[in-house]
Order: C-alpha cells, then sequence, then structure tokens
C-alpha cells in the first residue's frame, strides 16, 4: 500500500491543543496550528507549524508526530479528525512500546546535543506533549528551510551549503554519535545566518557502544550498502560497520542531488 496513504498527515490549517502538562511546560496546553507537511521519518511525521503564544502573537516552530511505520504495515493507527488513535493490541506490542520510548529518549538526547559542543547544529526543542493517542516535539525553526525544499541561489550557496553539512555532521561524530537516518528532510538551512541545523534525534546512535538492530532506522534511498545488508544479514556485527563513513555516504547522496 502507497505510505502516503497508509500515514495520513494533517492538513494545512488544522489546529491541535496539545497536552504539554506531563513534560515540565509552564503552560498546561499549546496551540498549534498546522502550515505544512515537511517530512516523514521512520518514526514520525514532521511539520511547520505556529504557535500560538498570546492572543495576536505566534511564532514558528516544527513539531514532530510520532507516527511510526510498523513491520506489519498494520491499519491499526488511525487517523480519526486530527487524532492518532491507536488500538490496544498494538500498544501492547514490543515493536511500538520500543519506538515509542524511542521517540521520548530522542527529547532528552536533543535537549542535552542542544547544551553539548554541538549546540550549534542542533534544533533547539522547546518542549513535549500529548494529542490523541500521540506524542509531539516542538523544536525552534530558527526560521529556516528544509532542506529538501530549498533551491539555493547560485553556484556559490550550494558549496557553501555542502561545506556546512559536513561540518555539522562531523560535529556529530565528535560527540560520539552516528545519523542513520540522516537526509535531506531532517536538515534545517538558514539562508540568513548560511547555517545548518537538525531537529530529528530518534535515530541517533553512540557508534563505540551499539546497541540492538531495532533502534537502527533510516530513510531509503539515504542509507550506506553496508547498513542496508546489516538490515537482511543478521550474522554481521552492528559494531564492524557503524561509524562515520557511513553518514559520509550519505552526504554524498545529499550533495549529488
Amino acid at each position: 500500500m502507497d505510505e502516503k496513504i497508509h500515514r495520513i498527515p494533517l492538513e494545512a490549517g488544522d489546529v491541535l491543543e496539545l497536552n504539554m502538562e506531563n513534560f515540565g511546560s509552564d503552560a498546561a496546553v499549546w496551540k498549534i496550528t498546522v502550515v505544512s507537511l515537511i517530512g516523514r521519518g521512520s518514526t514520525c511525521l514532521s511539520y511547520m507549524v505556529r504557535a500560538h503564544m498570546g492572543k495576536n502573537h505566534t511564532i514558528s516552530m516544527v513539531m514532530k508526530e510520532f507516527y511510526p511505520k510498523l513491520k506489519d504495515d498494520s491499519q491499526e493507527i488511525l487517523r480519526r479528525g486530527k487524532k492518532l488513535i491507536v488500538s490496544q493490541g498494538i500498544r501492547e506490542t514490543s515493536q511500538y512500546i520500543e519506538l515509542r520510548q524511542s521517540f521520548e529518549k530522542s527529547f532528552e538526547m536533543q535537549n542535552r546535543l542542544a547544551d553539548s559542543d554541538a549546540m550549534e547544529v542542533i534544533v533547539k526543542p522547546s518542549g513535549m506533549g500529548t494529542y490523541g493517542d500521540s506524542l509531539y516535539i516542538l523544536s525552534n525553526s530558527h526560521k529556516g528551510h528544509i532542506l529538501s525544499e530549498y533551491t539555493p541561489v547560485n553556484f556559490e550557496e550550494r558549496l557553501h551549503m555542502i561545506y556546512r553539512c559536513s561540518e555539522a555532521v562531523g560535529l556529530l561524530h565528535d560527540q560520539g554519535y552516528v545519523y542513520p537516518d540522516l537526509n535531506p528532510g531532517n536538515i534545517l538551512w538558514i539562508d540568513s545566518t548560511q547555517t545548518v541545523r537538525f531537529f530529528d534525534m530518534d535515530s541517533l546512535i553512540d557508534y563505540k557502544h551499539p546497541k540492538n538492530m531495532a533502534q537502527i532506522r533510516y530513510t531509503p534511498p539515504y542509507a550506506a550498502p553496508e547498513l542496508k545488508e546489516l538490515k537482511s544479514n543478521r550474522d554481521m556485527k552492528i559494531y564492524s560497520i557503524l561509524g562515520p563513513g557511513m553518514d559520509i555516504y550519505v552526504l554524498g547522496i545529499i550533495f549529488f542531488q
């Protein structure tokens, strides 16, 4: 089944009221208006949104909606109106539980990296909340553009974009992480400062201390060949192929496009 049909996104103009009180926010409810769909990751859909911070004041943000692809292509996560409804059977599966926990941990990791030496390339998270049966992570948009939707104004900007993306990935490597789900839909290009930032952290892996295969997620075709082989060959050792080289390969695909 076509993935776009299978995971139905929110539409421009949809209004959500996110419950933030369980995640340390000062405000119990955040009113959010969807502007556009900007990406489809392995565990979430990403949107540009406007957050209503007062009667006549809104700010631009990036919102990630936890909406995972499941192995059995199940129809048990449904869009009813604007809410996602998850069946009890799916909630109790180990796959769903693990993916939801990983999504929550990505918020913690994003906060941690935003306060590390890699802070200049990480989108600063603003909060996490619930709506329906799903989780939502809101982050500063830094007035940027999703790389997959941005056209460089000239060759010089294209070259600078390549340099900045390489530099940003290098900073993640310096912190000991690789980015299996690195792709143009997870990169913000801020043309005013000619810099890049990453906002989807749930696929990051500490490549010196790798964990089980279920936690390695990527978006085809943005994956090194050895990562694809690892998915199909259980005899391969994770630590034998995980490393900065896999991200460099994906950068080559992005730059070629």
